[in-house]
């Protein structure tokens, strides 16, 4: 552990801020980039985060502004809305895969759906391209896991389509986030659409392109 005597992050201040101290190389030569160190909910709190991939922009905004953001982005585009609950920092909702409610975080630093590989049974049957794949995590630590993509996850009114997803033991969360934790989610939701995360609001906001 490091005391950072000051920190900034487009105008986020900290001082004297405790940070995790973390080798960070497998990353690194995963994404091919230097990457300083991660931040999360200890930077953002206390805004909304819109996420929009296709401009490569995360916006952080105001509470007392995030009505305003919605209006005008539902004017112009298709909107769904999802409730969520935030245990601890982790936004927990529903979706649906053949049939079968799941309970998943919302994580905006996974780059892969993360399921529990006790639902792999129960989901094989709607799951294509099926491999073994070493998985190396934010320690460095990996294992083999098994990997296929979703034929469809169900999101209130939104289907997402093809999804990557890795099945392994999830023990670790489901101690520190509940035991109806079925699995994490980030990317291959949030870079589909446009995507207000409203933790002031405890609902999440799709913003599409109407068909």
């Amino acid at each position: 552990i490091l005391t950072l005597s000051n920190f900034d992050f487009q105008g986020i201040q900290m001082k004297n801020q405790k940070v995790l101290a973390a080798d960070l190389a497998h990353l690194e030569a995963i994404l091919d980039t230097q990457i300083a160190g991660l931040i999360g909910f200890e930077i953002f709190e206390g805004y909304d985060l819109l996420f929009n991939y296709q401009a490569g922009m995360l916006r952080l905004i105001h509470p007392s502004q995030t009505q305003n953001f919605i209006t005008a982005m539902s004017a112009r585009l298709s909107t769904s809305s999802i409730p969520f609950e935030l245990m601890q920092q982790l936004p927990l909702f529903e979706v649906w895969v053949a049939g079968q409610s799941l309970t998943v975080g919302l994580d905006t630093g996974a780059s892969s759906n993360l399921l529990s590989e006790t639902w792999f049974g129960h989901l094989e049957l709607s799951i294509s391209n099926i491999t073994e794949t070493d998985l190396s995590g934010a320690e460095g630590k990996s294992g083999w896991v098994k990997k296929g993509e979703l034929d469809k996850i169900q999101v209130a009114d939104v289907a997402f389509d093809s999804v990557p997803t890795i099945f392994k033991k999830i023990t670790n969360l489901k101690n520190a986030y509940g035991d109806e934790l079925d699995g994490l989610t980030g990317y291959e939701l949030l870079h589909r659409q446009i995507t207000l995360v409203s933790f002031s609001n405890k609902t999440m906001h799709f913003f599409r392109k109407s068909l």
